[in-house]
C-alpha cells in the first residue's frame, strides 16, 4: 500500500538527537507514512540505536548513502520514496504530533499544488525554550527574500508532491553549503505552485556551543569558497529563467560583496579582490565600483583605514550591497496558541 507521506531523514553521527527526531515521527496522529533514514557513514552508535525501532515498526527503514553529505542523503531518500508527498526532516529537528495530518489535508484539498509551506519554531533543548519563529511572511515576494538572504522558510517547512520534487532533483552534491537555499530558489524559478498554510508544526534546533552544526561551520575557508560558487550558480539560474532584473542585480552584487568580504577576512585579500572583479565581469557592478572594492580589500590589513573606507562605501553604494538579515529572521515571536497540537 502506498503511504501518504515519505519522510526522509539524513543522519551522520547524531544517534542521541536522531532518536528524539524519530520519536516525534512515530508520535504522529496520522500513521499513514514511511520514514526513510539515510545514514551517511556514521561512526557512532546511530544504527545500533535505530535497530529496535526498525525491527518493531515497519514504517521505518534504513538506507545507506552512497556518498557523503546531507544533500546526497536527501537525493537517495527521495529516490526511494513511495509516498504521494515528501517531507525532508533533519536528524536533530522535530515534528509536532499533528504535522502530517495538517499537511496532507492542505495538499489533498488542492491537487494543483506542487508544495505547501508551514511555519517553523526555533528551539535548543526542548520546544518552547526559545519562543521564536524561523521567519514570517512580510508581503514581499519569496524569491526576492531568498536573494536578500531573508530566508523565508527552513528545509522541513515544505511538504512536496513527490512528482514535483523529483523534477527538481538533484540537490547539488558538489558543494558543502547553500544547497537548501539554491534548491528552494530553483523551485520558485520553476514556477511551482505553492501556498503558505497552517500553524507551527515543526521545530528547528538552533546550534549550541557544544554541538557541531552546519551553521557553525559556514565560516570555514572551504565553506566560504563554496558559497561563492553557489552564488554564481543561482545567478545563472535566475538569468536562464529570464528573471534577472535591475531589482535583482544589486541583490547579487551584495551576495558577491558579502562573500568577498568574508573571504578577505579568512582566506586571502587577493582571492577577495578576484571575486569582486568577477562581479564586474558578470555585469553586476560598474567598473568604478569594482575599483572601489579592490581598494577596500587592499586596505584589509589596516583595520582603522578599512573601517573608514567601508563607511564611505556604505554612503555611495546601494544599500543592497550590504546584505542584512531581515528583522523577522529568527526573531519573530512565536504564538504558543498557534502550534499544531
Amino acid at each position: 500500500m502506498v503511504p501518504a507521506v515519505t519522510i526522509v531523514v539524513p543522519n551522520h553521527n547524531r544517534g542521541d538527537l536522531l532518536m528524539q527526531t524519530l520519536a516525534s515521527v512515530q508520535a504522529q496522529t496520522s500513521g499513514d507514512f514511511e520514514c526513510i533514514v539515510v545514514d551517511d557513514h556514521s561512526t557512532d552508535d546511530s544504527v545500533a540505536r535505530m535497530t529496535p525501532l526498525l525491527e518493531s515498526d515497519s514504517r521505518f527503514s534504513l538506507a545507506p548513502s552512497p556518498r557523503k553529505g546531507a544533500q546526497a542523503a536527501r537525493n537517495t531518500g527521495i529516490g526511494h520514496a513511495r509516498g504521494r508527498y515528501v517531507i525532508l526532516l533533519d536528524s536533530d529537528d522535530l515534528l509536532t504530533p499533528n504535522c502530517l495530518a495538517q499537511r496532507v489535508a492542505v495538499m489533498d484539498a488542492d491537487p494543483s499544488l506542487d508544495f505547501a509551506v508551514f511555519p517553523c519554531e526555533c528551539f535548543q533543548k526542548q520546544p518552547g525554550d526559545v519562543g521564536l519563529l524561523w521567519n514570517v511572511p512580510t508581503g514581499e515576494p519569496d524569491l526576492d527574500r531568498f536573494l536578500k538572504l531573508d530566508v523565508p522558510w527552513q528545509t522541513t517547512s515544505p511538504i512536496w508532491r513527490r512528482e514535483s520534487i523529483l523534477r527538481l532533483l538533484p540537490w547539488p552534491e558538489d558543494v558543502p553549503v547553500g544547497q537548501d537555499w539554491e534548491f528552494h530558489i530553483r523551485a520558485l524559478l520553476g514556477n511551482l505552485k505553492y501556498t503558505r498554510a497552517g500553524a507551527v508544526d515543526h521545530y528547528w534546533r538552533q546550534p549550541e556551543a557544544e554541538r557541531d552544526s552546519i551553521g557553525k561551520n559556514t565560516m570555514k575557508p572551504e565553506m566560504l569558497a563554496a558559497r561563492a560558487l553557489v552564488n554564481e550558480r543561482v545567478l545563472s539560474a535566475v538569468q536562464a529563467a529570464g528573471k534577472m532584473s535591475e531589482t535583482y542585480r544589486p541583490y547579487f552584487a551584495g551576495l558577491f560583496f558579502q562573500s568577498a568580504e568574508r573571504i578577505g577576512q579568512r582566506i586571502s585579500h587577493r582571492t577577495a579582490r578576484d571575486l569582486w572583479s568577477r562581479a564586474q565581469q558578470l555585469g553586476l557592478i560598474t567598473k568604478k565600483q569594482e575599483k572601489q572594492g579592490r581598494l577596500y580589500f587592499n586596505l584589509f590589513r589596516f583595520k582603522k583605514l578599512r573601517a573608514l573606507y567601508r563607511s564611505h562605501l556604505e554612503g555611495v553604494w546601494p544599500e543592497a550591497y550590504f546584505a542584512k538579515r531581515s528583522a523577522t529572521y529568527l526573531k519573530a515571536p512565536a504564538d504558543p496558541n498557534k502550534v499544531a497540537a
